[in-house]
């Protein structure tokens, strides 16, 4: 216990800055006072001086789990999505502060509307709440015919046969014979978007970073992770809203309190062949998912043990595969969805061996134990029944989200209860907005960036501003005293080949022509009269575009973001940055605004990903994207040793979650985000101090001091950096971001980072050993 905390004062301004009267500045100043709890000491608790004031007044929507800095710029955004569809092609066209020249919608201006006009229709299918609730849950009915067809013994039987053989079934417990039927189960499965005992990722090869690969890794959960299957109380209330959507979705008409909704699932049920469920079947259907469920979370990896891509590059034979994991035909499976005349790659990328092994062992007990005889096997095995609950389960939880009210409500009470302590469906606009940017991001974030976003000129502007952090990045290299002269040099070549991509693609589609983005999306087909039929369109149009890459050289243009996200990435096989539009916003980036508070949002984000070539997987990656050991050995045993600094130290940081039971934060899975914090806040305040004190014209409003704020601009550069990760978390998402999320809870992105910075000390005047200036700093960049 600290016998006497010293309270400490950021430095005040510099006088010779002139004040700023700009209304930029002025907005920016009425912003800090609203977000700084100026009674708070910023050397005791940073994250509450820099956003107590904020956190005082905020409360969280009923219909979010969290709300914050980039929340409140998503809703904005979203919020001209929406506006947007619903206006007109012409009010675009009017507000639009792009240039023809640039964003040349007038020679293509048929195609631009049409293209408009898809969205519109799209968006209206989804809005169109009466028609979706006249449905209910039966849309998904001939989704899950299907499957359940590939899993009968012949249909063309009498009743009696089908009870009989369904009954056989019953007792059946999976072999060798049964892979060919759980291949066709799971393309159809796939065909819809749902990865159930496997996911996939058609992508860069990590060590020939110029072609796609195929990749295949173990699945999602259905719970956010794997702790959650160890909890009692979390399973039972899971096994509980399984058992209430179920019976919404599924259930017989007598369990359905609307009679006409009876009627029409009974009437859609007999349409689609399929058998409407007891109570009774329903929850023993439940049980045998859970548990199944249970022991599929068992035998995954932990998510820290996935973030080492060494150990994730295990190219296989396909021959190889099928022998060591001939749990389904695998070539049968990669020809379902290869392109005609395309052939199933002799290679492909297995990035969880032990997965594989033990669901292999696990559906296949004789893989382990050959001399194990046929009674016992079937005593050990998984029963047939089981495996295709389990695939229907999955395939009526993946289009929840499409169906009525009722049903999503359903199962956001039960998603609440467990993650994320949100009841409340959120206004039917934004899910709809969303929607339209899931499946048409470039389409639509063309139309966000000509409402939202210069255009060309401000795309070279922000890629001026990009290259002062990146510049300063480098800068840094020469100064990291632990880098042996080989390795610094391969370093410094690294950074100097990373690319920048900012606001929006120009090339793969070109969101500028309407012409592109047309034949970007030719095949898909919108109608507004069906909203889940739409869905079927786009999901398999993402299929086909993604299997489409197989056998081609990687398109190195794409972009992994839409336009209006407010996020940024580093792609390791490209060595690139991408910065949409999306966070090129208010409070992120303001141009009219003083340097000091860009540097400090999206100057640190930008640093952020600049530092992922560096961070504990990206170093591991050269200056071609290639996966390769570039580091001498001494030089990365340093680096591993700084890195236990960060684990140590993030280890030690907690959240509360509900019952007030505290949770630590795991400081390996979230290593890597950890050090892109770190050095990315480093490099943008090296970048800051280098403009603004080699600026040629002081005057200038970039160059100034907030009106009535009475501190200086490093110390308002740091408290623009923490206002990024202001926000207000309920006590459920926490502990799943705990559990699930490589990034740091945000309180700590700021806490940690502060407290190994020796400029930010010294900018708040800490006395050492105070909270936010320990003596023990972790430095790696």
């Amino acid at each position: 216990m600290l016998g006497l905390v010293v309270s400490a004062s950021p430095a005040p301004p510099t006088n010779s800055v002139t004040e700023c009267q700009t209304q930029a500045c002025i907005d920016a100043a009425k912003a800090v006072k609203d977000y700084i709890d100026f009674n708070a000491d910023p050397c005791t608790d940073f994250y509450q001086y820099a956003c107590g004031a904020w956190l005082k007044s905020t409360s969280i929507p009923d219909d979010k789990a969290s709300v914050g800095t980039f929340d409140t710029v998503q809703d904005q955004n979203t919020d001209t999505i929406r506006n947007l569809l619903e206006g007109t092609y012409g009010d675009i066209i009017k507000d639009t502060d792009c240039s023809e020249e640039n964003f040349h919608y007038q020679s293509q201006s048929d195609i631009d509307k049409q293209n408009f006009e898809e969205l519109q229709n799209y968006y209206t299918s989804c809005m169109d709440v009466a028609t979706i609730e006249a449905l209910g849950p039966t849309p998904v009915y001939p989704t899950i015919s299907k499957l359940l067809k590939i899993f009968s013994f012949g249909k063309e039987n009498t009743q009696g046969q089908q009870q009989q053989q369904q009954q056989q079934q019953n007792d059946d417990v999976y072999t060798a014979q049964s892979a060919d039927m759980l291949t066709d189960a799971l393309i159809e499965l796939y065909r819809q978007g749902v990865q159930p005992m496997f996911s996939m990722v058609i992508g860069a090869d990590d060590k020939q970073p110029d072609a796609n690969a195929v990749q295949i890794n173990q699945p999602g959960l259905a719970l956010p992770s794997k702790e959650y299957y160890e909890q009692k109380d979390t399973v039972d209330t899971y096994r509980s809203g399984l058992i209430e959507v179920l019976t919404i979705l599924i259930g017989s008409a007598d369990d359905v309190n609307n009679s006409n909704m009876g009627a029409q699932k009974q009437k859609e049920a007999q349409n689609a062949n399929i058998q409407l469920l007891s109570s009774e079947q329903i929850k023993d259907m439940v049980n045998r998912v859970v548990d199944f469920e249970s022991k599929l979370a068992s035998i995954t990896l932990d998510r820290d043990q996935l973030l080492d891509p060494t150990k994730l590059y295990n190219p296989m034979p396909l021959n190889e595969i099928q022998q060591r994991y001939p749990v389904i035909n695998w070539k049968k499976f990669f020809e379902a969805f290869l392109p005609t005349g395309t052939p199933v790659p002799d290679t492909l990328i297995v990035s969880a061996p032990p997965y594989f092994t033990n669901l292999a062992s696990w559906l296949l007990p004789s893989l382990s134990s050959p001399s194990t005889d046929m009674q016992q096997q079937q005593q050990q095995g998984v029963r047939l029944q089981t495996i295709q609950d389990f695939l229907l389960v999955k395939n009526l939880k993946a289009w929840i989200y499409a169906l009525d009210t009722n049903t999503r409500r359903s199962w956001r009470r039960t998603s609440a209860k467990i993650s994320s302590g949100s009841f409340e469906l959120p206004p039917r606009y934004r899910t709809c907005v969303d929607n339209v940017i899931g499946s048409f991001g470039s389409m639509v974030g063309r139309f966000f960036v000509m409402r939202r976003f210069g255009g060309e000129e401000e795309r070279e502007q922000v890629d001026d501003f990009i290259s002062q952090v990146h510049q300063a990045w480098l800068d840094r290299l020469d100064k990291v005293e632990w880098l042996d002269p080989e390795t610094r040099k391969a370093a410094i070549d690294k950074v100097s080949k990373i690319k920048h991509k900012i606001a929006y693609s120009i090339v793969s589609p070109d969101v500028r022509s309407p012409e592109s983005l047309r034949d970007h999306y030719e095949s898909i087909k919108i109608t507004r009269e069906s909203f889940f039929s739409n869905e079927l369109s786009i999901v398999e149009w993402a299929i086909n575009r993604a299997w489409s890459k197989v056998g081609k050289p990687v398109d190195k243009e794409e972009w992994f973001m839409s336009p209006s996200d407010v996020n940024a990435y580093y792609s390791r096989s490209t060595n690139e940055i991408a910065v949409p539009a999306g966070i090129l916003q208010v409070p992120f980036y303001n141009y009219g605004a003083p340097w000091y508070l860009n540097y400090g949002s999206i100057g640190a984000i930008i640093g952020h990903e600049l530092t992922h070539a560096f961070d504990s997987a990206g170093r591991m990656y050269d200056g071609d994207g290639k996966l390769k050991d570039w580091w001498s050995p001494d030089t990365a045993k340093r680096f591993q040793d700084k890195s236990q600094c960060f684990v140590q130290q993030y280890n030690g940081f907690t959240v509360e979650g509900p019952n007030k039971k505290s949770v630590n934060v795991n400081g390996q899975l979230t290593l890597a985000e950890n050090l892109a914090d770190n050095g990315g806040i480093a490099a943008s305040y090296q970048a800051f101090q280098k403009v603004w004190n080699d600026a040629q014209s002081p005057g200038q409003p970039q160059h100034a001091r907030l009106p009535g704020i009475d501190l200086s601009p490093e110390a308002l550069f740091y408290t623009s950096y923490a206002r990024s990760w202001c926000s207000a978390v309920r006590p459920e998402a926490l502990v799943q971001q705990v559990y699930t999320d490589v990034h740091s809870p945000e309180r700590y992105r700021v806490i940690g980072t502060v407290q190994n910075s020796a400029d930010f000390a010294k900018v708040f005047q800490c006395p050492q050993s105070t909270p936010m200036n320990p003596e023990n700093k972790c430095v790696i960049w």
